[in-house]
């Protein structure tokens, strides 16, 4: 959750910065970044056949964990 959440909104932005790309767009893709996990693991883990309360688990943490990164990583996005 926290390589999701923390450094993927990073590699995102040192990829969007360097693009020709109109300011809203870049922090539009980074925000995109920083989103949690879609529920989707949760389907491939019950298609498996195992490791559903992890999957469940990850989404639930991602969720809440992205009450507060996607608020942090928009304040840092203002200050570039």
């Amino acid at each position: 959750v926290a390589i999701k959440q923390f450094i993927m909104p990073l590699i995102a932005y040192g990829i969007v910065y360097f693009m020709p790309l109109d300011i809203n767009l870049k922090y539009t893709l980074v925000i995109l970044a920083s989103t949690p996990i879609a529920s989707v693991v949760q389907t491939f883990a019950e298609m498996i056949g195992h490791g559903q309360k992890e999957a469940a688990n990850l989404v639930i943490l991602g969720t809440l964990c992205s009450i507060g990164t996607i608020p942090l990583i928009s304040l840092l996005l203002n200050t570039f």
